[in-house]
């Protein structure tokens, strides 16, 4: 982590700036900001968060044990194509549910 003039930390390598270095950072004309990696995006709005880009399941090796995450479904694990689902992982495995089922 490094430090700027005015005594601020921010990453300069590794774990958040590697992450984001495929993602575009846009504010809408609604004032909303949102960032974008060129498959899906995620908007930040006053009372809650959209979620594009549809995926499979995540795997052990995405979600860290304890860490659990919102998703929109791509149809291929669990849930059908669109549903929000809830991945957990509890240190043995990763645990899926449907929060929203649209089919």
């Amino acid at each position: 982590m490094a430090k700027d003039a005015d005594d601020n930390y921010y990453y300069d390598e590794g774990t958040i700036a590697e992450q984001f270095e495929d993602w575009d950072v846009y504010q809408d004309s609604d004032g909303n900001v949102g960032f974008y990696d060129g498959s899906g995006e995620i908007r930040l709005h006053n009372l809650g968060f959209v979620l594009g880009g549809a995926r499979d399941d995540p795997t052990d090796a995405e979600l860290g044990e304890d860490e659990g995450m919102l998703y929109v479904s791509a149809g291929n694990d669990t849930g059908a194509t669109g549903d929000l689902l809830y991945a957990y992982n509890d240190g043995s495995s990763v645990t899926v549910v449907i929060v929203g089922d649209l089919a």
